[in-house]
């Protein structure tokens, strides 16, 4: 039997027009290769920092409703891909870091994700989260625009 040549494909997911194109392309090589689908949402850190700062809350009670909003999320993008085997992970940290820590972790053979994400003055400073997962990614990544 010939060896799959994507076993395990990440797609990191953040709600956007880019991130669902992409999960919509990733099902498709998925398909075409037999593979396993990894869906990941990541709560970002700073987003939150920033979030405490202006709302009358708790940090924690941000950060529970960051994490119903990104379960919520990761149940309608697995919907979105009912053919394909699929897992979800929601984790907590710097998007790019967590996004290349979880490919090395489950061994991905290939992340698949959207050119923009939701975006805000915070990506003029330090950049996009797709462009610094293709500089330190030790797999390839497919760039959905």
């Amino acid at each position: 039997m010939k060896e799959k040549l994507f076993q395990k494909i990440l797609v990191p997911v953040d709600g956007s027009t880019p991130s669902l194109k992409a999960l919509k392309m990733a099902a498709c090589v998925a398909q075409a290769h037999n593979s396993e689908l990894i869906i990941l949402h990541v709560l970002d850190v700073a987003t939150l920092s920033e979030l405490v700062k202006f709302w009358d809350k708790s940090h924690e009670d941000i950060k529970e409703k960051m994490r119903e909003k990104g379960r919520g999320l990761l149940h309608s993008m697995e919907k979105e891909v009912p053919d394909v085997p699929a897992t979800t992970l929601l984790k907590e940290g710097s998007p790019h870091e967590i996004i290349l820590n979880v490919a090395s972790e489950y061994n991905v053979d290939l992340i698949i994700m959207g050119r923009l994400g939701k975006k805000g003055a915070r990506r003029i400073l330090i950049g996009s989260v797709t462009e610094r997962v293709i500089e330190f990614s030790k797999v390839p990544v497919l760039v959905i625009t």
